[in-house]
């Protein structure tokens, strides 16, 4: 079913058409619920624009979506996810833009197949949402581009491909971390804070992450160091298998890391600049386990108590770089 605009789109949902195309710009749109199993695509040049203070698309399961741009507020959700069932069955998401948050986060599926490719967000303001994993003594800012499986349940088990995510631009970083990516393990209330995420909940297993040019900047007043954010971030419950960045990453902003590991990592690859300008930033740091890993390009960081690479907790069995300066 072809829709042109608002009010067929209301229609097609209403009538719970199974596969939507959109043609051309659609606007004025309020929040979207995708009916589960749906298929939404666009033809060339196709956009969803939502109102002011409305969140965009929000997925439910077993989706296909394709070729679209997506315009809300940078602080909504201009694609998310809403979290009602026990079961994501497989999201495939490609070829999508967006302004606002690119935001999959989930604290009731107990499975789902998340299957990512070429998704840029041009800009997003995460900096303020307060629901923020913790560990280490400090709080990670979530992402302009976010997938976060926060459920407590440890049989909650996701799979992740996502393939050339990229974000912000130079004049326009994204507010907050870059790509987050975080399984919803915590730190007990009976257990020091500046210890690690040590109970166990639900998990994302990585298969591939590659990213494209990332800019971010977390809004991180100077002299708050219980805050952090970061430019690729692999977080607490997340094994990666592999993370590649295939583009430059860069960071512009007090306590902004450009590259952050708190799970397990088989291999990382870094083949473009590593570089970041705020104070106490750093260029690479890992609190979890990493086997291989390998920076290909500078790794540069500018600022006070800025540093190139610290390995503060966790294992690194190989490291290489081409060079470090700060």
């Amino acid at each position: 079913m072809t829709v042109k605009d608002a009010k067929g789109l209301e229609q097609a949902i209403q009538n719970k058409a199974s596969d939507i195309r959109i043609q051309g710009r659609i606007t004025g749109l309020s929040s979207i619920k995708l009916p589960g199993g749906t298929t939404l695509t666009g033809e060339a040049g196709a956009e969803l624009h939502f109102k002011e203070g409305q969140p965009g698309l929000m997925l439910n399961a077993d989706h296909r979506v394709a070729n679209l741009r997506i315009v809300a507020d940078e602080t909504q959700v201009a694609l998310g996810l809403l979290d009602e069932e026990k079961a994501l069955g497989t999201l495939d998401i490609s070829d999508v833009r967006t302004v606002g948050r690119f935001h999959l986060e989930g604290a009731q599926a107990l499975s789902g197949d998340l299957k990512l490719k070429n998704i840029h967000v041009e800009r997003a303001d995460a900096h303020m949402m307060a629901h923020r994993p913790a560990g280490f003594g400090v709080e990670v800012l979530l992402g302009g581009f976010s997938v976060y499986n926060a459920s407590k349940n440890r049989a909650s088990r996701w799979t992740l491909s996502a393939e050339n995510i990229s974000g912000g631009s130079k004049e326009n970083p994204l507010k907050g971390s870059g790509v987050f990516v975080f399984g919803g393990w915590y730190i007990p209330l009976d257990v020091d804070p500046a210890e690690a995420p040590t109970a166990e909940g639900g998990s994302i297993e990585l298969v591939r992450l590659t990213t494209g040019e990332i800019h971010a900047q977390g809004q991180i007043p100077q002299g708050i160091s219980n805050l952090i954010a970061g430019g690729v971030f692999v977080g607490s419950g997340v094994h990666a298998r592999g993370v590649v960045n295939e583009g430059a990453v860069t960071t512009y902003g007090p306590n902004d890391m450009v590259l952050d590991n708190w799970g397990k990592v088989d291999r990382w690859e870094a083949r473009a600049a590593v570089t970041s300008h705020g104070p106490s930033g750093i260029g690479f740091v890992n609190f979890g386990a990493i086997d291989h890993l390998s920076v290909q390009a500078p790794l540069e960081t500018h600022g006070i108590g800025a540093r190139g690479f610290n390995l503060y907790d966790g294992s690194l069995k190989e490291a290489e770089f081409e060079s470090i300066t700060t």
